[in-house]
């Protein structure tokens, strides 16, 4: 006669599957219920700018109900393959399909994210080493991204014959905050250029990213740039003595882990499940800084030490493949200047002067002429129409005047 199996015997046969499948739906629960309280934490601006990602920061509101969509699907999935198949499968097989099954888990999360993504494009996307990066294609707000991650027009990767390329590498000054494409100072060099010299080929490739600094810039110029071939490699940034509650560097992926955190952030889940826990750390040390008796001293974003170093390793990557530097001392309003800004535009200079480049101090020649009225938007940091028009104008003055573009 066959013995029927003990209570023990069947708890053991349910191999804690049942288990498992509470487990992950309620760290799905959790996960969207800290997603859904996100959204009542509003950072400041400079928040925004300086901590981290812009995507980690402003998520596409609604995907809260994709990602509890997603997780019943999930489950739903979990229970069928466990009745037709795991409950009916032993031994190895069964560890087996129970381990599929797991992995299976997320994938319907994974693909509904994905798709309110491909529908919900935002502009930023978070990059290991970089940071944040731009959506190739994105449009909206009357700014255009190309398949590139450039706020630029299709343009071949392949120079053409007789071609002469600027790559402008710096952040929102060099992107355009505020203006049309057409009006930023970029655009204004590549038109007086072209003028210039109407039988050649001049670009002036926009590659700034918006809160960029000259850590970002290095990291740019060695890992993507350099395939577009640019004849001239030109550097604008004013964000580096910007504080912040850590330095530029400590922020990104170490070395040795950069490789794995670039297979991981192109999964939607790991961002979000990146999010939230983000947003919390965000929030604990913006309530310690409020709560503080002591005054918070915040961090350069670069220090200067780093700043000649990363610049220098940017030039130094562009000139090892025939081209040039040209280093861009951004002017700064007056009511927004201090020491720090004066000392950068010296460590570029140096720089320019170490590695052969060419030095545009439009800061210096800004000052000289002593009226900032009228240059700048009510930020008092960002160019407005007029300050790109002057800007463009002095940085075509410099090139022409240094003879690095040569009539053809």
């Amino acid at each position: 006669m066959k013995r029927s199996p003990a209570p023990a015997d069947r708890s053991k046969k349910i191999d804690l599957w049942y288990g498992i499948v509470i487990v992950l739906y309620l760290f799905e629960a959790v996960l969207v219920w800290c997603w859904y309280c996100s959204f009542s934490y509003s950072m400041a601006p400079e928040e925004l700018l300086y901590l981290d990602s812009f995507y980690l920061c402003y998520p596409p509101k609604g995907s809260e109900a994709v990602v509890l969509g997603g997780s019943l699907l999930a489950v739903a999935f979990l229970l069928i393959a466990h009745y037709f198949f795991v409950r009916h499968a032993r031994g190895a097989v069964r560890a087996v399909l129970v381990f599929l099954c797991v992995a299976f888990f997320f994938l319907p999360l994974e693909l509904a994210l994905r798709n309110f993504s491909a529908r919900h494009p935002f502009k930023y996307r978070p990059h290991p080493v970089l940071l944040w990066q731009y959506t190739p294609f994105y449009r909206g707000d009357n700014h255009r991204i190309n398949s590139m991650g450039m706020r630029y027009p299709e343009f071949p990767v392949k120079k053409e014959p007789g071609e002469i390329r600027f790559l402008l590498a710096g952040d929102s000054n060099a992107y355009g905050f505020g203006v049309e494409e057409t009006q930023r100072f970029g655009n204004v060099l590549e038109e007086k250029l072209r003028k210039a010299h109407p039988r050649v080929t001049i670009r002036v490739i926009d590659a700034a990213v918006e809160g960029y600094t000259s850590f970002q810039v290095m990291h740019l110029t060695k890992s993507r740039l350099l395939r577009y071939s640019p004849d001239f490699l030109v550097i604008s940034v004013i964000n580096d003595t910007g504080g912040d509650f850590s330095a530029e560097k400590d922020k990104a992926a170490p070395p040795s882990l950069a490789a794995l955190f670039d297979v991981l952030y192109r999964s939607e889940l790991f961002l979000l499940v990146k999010k939230t826990a983000y947003t919390a750390r965000v929030k604990g040390m913006r309530d310690a800084v409020a709560n503080s008796t002591k005054r918070f001293q915040y961090k350069m974003r670069v220090s200067l030490e780093d700043v000649r170093d990363f610049q220098t390793q940017a030039v130094d990557a562009v000139k090892a493949t025939g081209g040039k530097g040209i280093i861009v001392s951004m002017p700064r309003c007056p009511e927004k200047a201090s020491d720090n800004e004066a000392k950068h535009a010296k460590v570029m200079e140096q720089v320019c002067a170490d590695t052969g480049s060419l030095f545009v101090d439009l800061w210096g020649r800004w000052k000289a002429r002593g009226d900032f009225s009228g240059l700048f938007m009510e930020d008092l940091v960002h160019l407005n129409i007029d300050g790109h028009r002057r800007a463009g104008d002095d940085i075509y003055e410099a090139v022409t005047s240094s003879g690095l573009v040569k009539a053809r």
